[in-house]
């Protein structure tokens, strides 16, 4: 009888244990089920975005969605993120419930140059980030240099032998005066600054540039402090610099004219190279045309001699 009575209660100790065991594996799996809903993306936020392409952004966001925030890819997406133009880097983080954020840095164009198909931005590098068809209103554009052939990540002036030029861009770019710049045209013989409020400032010379930027800031804080209209600043005209009031005059524009631009002198040079080629193309064409021209008639001549003998 107390044999009985302790087999029956080794089976009911058994099926509570057995069952207590499968409670808590369901309950494992309950947990486990809302946590894998709780780490499955549902929601993603972009923060930072302001010249990428939001398209783009959207299209490698989307590879995350739906998944679990330990499988999303995360560092996949993130070097995703940094080949669309403008994106610097990009760094993917995780909130709850079910949400991804993506926080990007953007490079911020400081240049613009045109193009064929549109412009190209230029960074603080003065290298190429991204072309573009869209003009921003908001970035200073250079006028006088030729976009083509120029790559995404290729310096603007890689080309160029004038080390001086390259140092007067660094230098505009860190100065305060960056901001006020509506256009830079590139002469033959230095440049020549159009600000937003339609002063023009002259450069003849990329020489000593940093100092030279050093006093156009005062130059320029004075100006505006000042009741008088000014038009032009001759940053090198004499030993000085001549800030010059009262109506504007042609003499600037005639100097232009003269000096004219990179891009003029290439594009002249380039079309009288085009003409030269062209006229040795016909010179040697009527050569040609002579040459058969004189055959001809020779053996003409020599059938007919030949005829009479």
């Amino acid at each position: 009888m107390n044999a009985q009575k302790r087999r029956r209660r080794k089976k009911v100790f058994f099926y509570r244990r057995l069952a207590l065991f499968i409670g808590v594996l369901l309950f494992l799996f309950v947990i486990g089920m809302g946590l894998v809903k709780l780490f499955t993306i549902k929601h993603i936020e972009v923060e930072g975005n302001i010249n990428a392409s939001q398209g783009e952004i959207d299209r490698i966001a989307e590879e995350m969605m739906n998944k679990n925030y330990f499988f999303s890819g995360k560092g996949k997406i993130e070097k995703q993120m940094v080949q669309i133009p403008f994106v610097e880097s990009a760094k993917i983080s995780y909130g709850f419930p079910q949400k991804a954020k993506i926080h990007l840095v953007e490079e911020i164009p400081v240049f613009q140059v045109s193009n064929k198909n549109g412009y190209s931005l230029i960074n603080e590098d003065l290298e190429i980030i991204s072309q573009t068809k869209s003009f921003l209103s908001s970035v200073p554009t250079i006028e006088g240099l030729r976009g083509e052939g120029i790559k995404v990540g290729e310096n603007l002036f890689q080309d160029s032998k004038n080390k001086n030029r390259k140092e007067f861009f660094h230098n505009l770019v860190g100065s305060k005066m960056h901001k006020e710049i509506n256009t830079i045209r590139i002469m033959e013989q230095g440049v020549q600054i159009m600000t937003k409020d339609d002063l023009r400032i002259v450069f003849r010379s990329f020489q000593n540039s940093q100092y030279k930027l050093e006093q156009l800031e005062k130059i320029y804080n004075e100006i505006r402090k000042s009741d008088e209209s000014f038009h032009t600043i001759l940053m090198d005209q004499s030993e000085n610099p001549v800030a010059i009031r009262g109506e504007r005059n042609h003499d600037l524009d005639e100097f232009e004219d003269q000096i004219g631009t990179e891009e003029n002198r290439k594009e002249k040079t380039e079309n009288q190279s085009e003409e030269n080629k062209n006229v040795l193309e016909e010179n040697g064409k009527n050569q040609e045309q002579n040459k058969q021209e004189n055959q001809k008639e020779t053996t003409a001549n020599d059938e007919e001699e030949e005829r009479n003998q």
